[in-house]
């Protein structure tokens, strides 16, 4: 059944045909490299002029929707994870700088997505997965015992990149392509507010408790209990969002 258009108010008027060329796009079923109708087309069928037609179809362009071809037309584009994913981790880093509590929210992600994504790990990961596991957790354990003695601010950023790398092993093994491009993708908020953890003065001892809880995830993992495996890691998720909202709560006492 064909999607029926409708003019759209003044109020927003390109958001408006944003949402109705995507529709149009899903109800003709429209696949990657087929051209849209023509601006003059688009302008019948929303009853609308050229000016918000053309605003609709630049930002579909650069939402990664649409690929305008001059002098060609426009055309669907080929759907590409990595490039929405681009622009939420844009949207979330700015939010990172505007509010403090996005760290936290941050961390509820992360358990949505970690959780789950452990219990796919322990359910899909080969004996090469969980043998490089092994060697990811191992090279953990080496940074930790570097920065144990040496607590230098190099050795501590270290770890935070051993650490955040156990995880995105973690997903590795989940074998599930989009979970894993999502974890990836929210690096450079993990390492943002795990850099935060630098001003603890318990650093030393909130490393070991991680380690500790890095292993019962790894070993989760390894014992192919999807179960275990997800609240090991949920465990330690939470231990870590306790962490960052001491951490916060410090600071607002500090700049109060």
């Amino acid at each position: 059944m064909k999607a029926d258009f409708q003019p759209v108010a003044r109020r927003r008027l390109s958001d408006d045909i944003v949402d109705q060329i995507k529709t149009m796009i899903l109800e003709r079923d429209l696949r990657p490299g087929e051209r849209l109708p023509s601006e003059r087309d688009l302008v019948d069928m929303f009853r609308v002029g050229r000016t918000p037609i053309r605003e609709a179809i630049r930002t579909l362009d650069i939402l990664g929707v649409l690929d305008v071809r001059a002098g060609h037309g426009v055309f669907v584009k080929e759907p590409d994870v990595n490039s929405y994913l681009k622009n939420m981790q844009e949207s979330l880093n700015f939010l990172v700088e505007l509010e403090k509590k996005t760290f936290i929210e941050i961390l509820d992600v992360r358990q949505v997505l970690e959780s789950h994504t452990a219990a796919l790990a322990a359910k899909n990961a080969t004996k090469d997965d969980l043998s490089l596991l092994e060697k990811t957790f191992q090279d953990l354990l080496y940074i930790q015992r570097a920065y144990e003695k040496a607590p230098t601010e190099a050795n501590a950023r270290n770890w935070i990149e051993a650490d955040f790398n156990f995880h995105k092993f973690v997903a590795q093994c989940s074998h599930n392509g989009v979970l894993e491009v999502m974890i990836t993708s929210i690096k450079t908020l993990v390492h943002r507010s795990s850099r935060k953890l630098l001003s603890l003065p318990d650093l030393l001892e909130l490393a070991q408790d991680f380690i500790n809880e890095h292993k019962q995830v790894m070993e989760a993992v390894k014992s192919g209990s999807s179960e275990r495996a997800s609240q090991a890691m949920t465990d330690h998720l939470n231990h870590a969002q306790e962490v960052m909202s001491r951490l916060i709560v410090s600071r607002e006492r500090i700049d109060n």
